[in-house]
């Protein structure tokens, strides 16, 4: 039986959490991290692509991996550790309207 060629991507998961306006006072979830651009622009162009990540049990790494899914990537590569937290960054917006990127979060930067 001949294997499906795919591509495979291999790197951290991210949340990008951007202010919703300038205030900077509240913010909305999105999947980010460049291994994700990656993975989901193949999948988008039709390109099978799977995802080498790590992620644990807590509300964002479900929330990540569901994302994940309906980007239409195959997490069978991926690895599943209860201790795992995403990492993310908080996106500012500027008074001209531009993003800066103002606070990572990395609770588990050993688990990578």
């Amino acid at each position: 039986m001949l294997q499906k060629e795919f591509v495979l991507v291999y790197g951290d998961a991210f949340v990008d959490y951007i202010a919703d306006d300038k205030s900077n006072t509240s913010f909305t979830k999105f999947l980010g991290g460049a291994t994700i651009n990656v993975a989901a622009g193949a999948s988008r162009i039709g390109t099978p692509s799977a995802l080498i990540t790590i992620s644990g049990e807590d509300e964002t790494s479900s929330f990540v991996r569901s994302e994940i899914i309906k980007e239409g990537e195959n997490l069978n590569y991926s690895i599943y550790a209860p201790e795992k937290r995403v990492s993310g960054v908080y996106v500012h917006l500027t008074e001209d309207n531009e993003r800066i990127f103002k606070d990572y979060v990395d609770e588990t930067p050993d688990l990578q």
